[in-house]
């Protein structure tokens, strides 16, 4: 987010003085937005450097302090949306046949664009199998964890699901995400199949 103060009398100038010195504060309806500030450099321009803007409307001003030379003054306000992000859903077990105790499986949500910055997705994920349509679990608090091939992060959670809970014979596992403030829901993941041999 950038602001440029201009004395009046230069305004209609082609090339206005831009000398102001001092303090320019950024302000954002939107608590996840433009909240700062930022001294002016030596070409009169002030930037925030804001890599994350909450889904939702935003509407940014700024406000310069003024100096000795200069009146302090403030922006027009300029207005935009920022739409929820994507999620992708996938899952893993630790097994792919049980015939008693239960079965590990683990949730892993991602933003669709890999270079997503700011906050990680949050929200729930529910744990069912498609075969029988049980729901095996739906947890609410996201874990964030990182992977060490690309250091790119990601929300993740497990469940343990009993045996008693599937039906004889192959299982196909899936995750649902619900989405939250700034995330879209995913689609269910690509099923995992689990054999259950005895005790379902």
């Amino acid at each position: 987010v950038d602001a440029q103060p201009i004395g009046k009398s230069q305004t209609s100038r082609p090339n206005p003085l831009k000398n102001a010195t001092g303090t320019v504060t950024f302000t954002d309806t939107n608590a996840q937005g433009a909240q700062g500030s930022g001294m002016l450099d030596a070409t009169g321009n002030a930037e925030f450097p804001l890599h994350y803007f909450g889904a939702g409307t935003h509407t940014v001003t700024a406000s310069y302090w003024g100096d000795n030379s200069y009146n302090a003054s403030n922006s027009a306000s300029i207005n935009f949306t920022v739409l929820k992000a994507g999620t992708t859903t996938s899952i893993t077990t630790n097994t792919n046949s049980i015939d008693s105790g239960s079965v590990t499986v683990t949730a892993v949500v991602r933003p669709s664009d890999a270079n997503s910055v700011g906050q990680l997705p949050a929200g729930s994920v529910t744990f069912s199998d498609k075969t029988s349509g049980a729901v095996l679990g739906t947890t609410h608090e996201l874990n964030t964890a990182r992977d060490l091939s690309t250091g790119a992060y990601y929300s993740t959670i497990a469940i343990e699901a009993p045996v008693s809970k599937l039906t004889l014979g192959t299982n196909s596992i899936v995750a649902t995400y619900s989405g939250d403030a700034n995330y879209m829901p995913s689609a269910a993941s690509a099923p995992v199949a689990v054999a259950c041999t005895a005790g379902c």
